[in-house]
């Protein structure tokens, strides 16, 4: 190369930077991807198990629902975990046909064994997306999660599949908190 050596080893120093710097994030993604992976097991099994220990004592029954609850919660993270660590890579050609307004009536269950603070779902029949369900199901509850987690107590949330022209818009809604313009920026930051 006809580049001056300074030139030369300025980029081989940025190639080697930027190198480091994908090792990094590859090597947190697999560990994010392979952390979750392993706690699914043990946590579907202790869910398992709560749910199998029920009782008649009424006391020890509102702590079995606590655990459980608690275990759901996990298992949730869980799957955030493996959508984040997913999200890195490349979409899979292998998309398949997802009806969207299925996803929030399927999730309130998940969420809240309540049936008053299930989210309260407001779509057409049919919102036809491609996408893999797991992950869109996900999104969905995590969506749904944050919005019972941090509305008022006792309002349920409200999931709106609105369909216009070529897309699908999902609006989850909480009566609850605002959110400052400031912390609004970090509303798309991970954790």
């Amino acid at each position: 190369s006809d580049d001056p050596l300074e030139v030369r080893e300025l980029d081989l120093a940025f190639r080697a930077q930027w190198q480091r710097v994908r090792d990094r994030l590859d090597r947190e993604r697999d560990f994010a991807a392979h952390a979750a992976h392993e706690l699914r097991t043990p946590l579907t099994r202790l869910l398992l198990l709560a749910e199998r220990a029920r009782e008649e004592d009424p006391e020890a029954n509102a702590a079995l629902a606590q655990q459980i609850e608690e275990i759901s919660r996990m298992s949730r993270l869980v799957d955030a975990l493996l959508v984040l660590a997913r999200s890195a890579e490349p979409p899979a050609a292998d998309t398949e046909a997802v009806n969207l307004a299925d996803l929030p009536r399927e999730s309130g269950t998940l969420l809240s064994p309540e049936p008053l603070l299930r989210p309260q779902v407001v779509a057409v029949d049919e919102a036809l997306v491609r996408g893999d369900k797991d992950l869109l199901r996900t999104a969905v509850i995590n969506l749904l999660d944050n919005a019972l987690k941090f509305g008022r107590s006792g309002a349920p949330p409200r999931a709106e599949i609105v369909v216009r022209e070529d897309r699908v818009l999902l609006r989850v809604t909480t009566p609850g908190l605002r959110i400052s313009a400031s912390e609004g920026t970090r509303l798309f930051e991970r954790f």
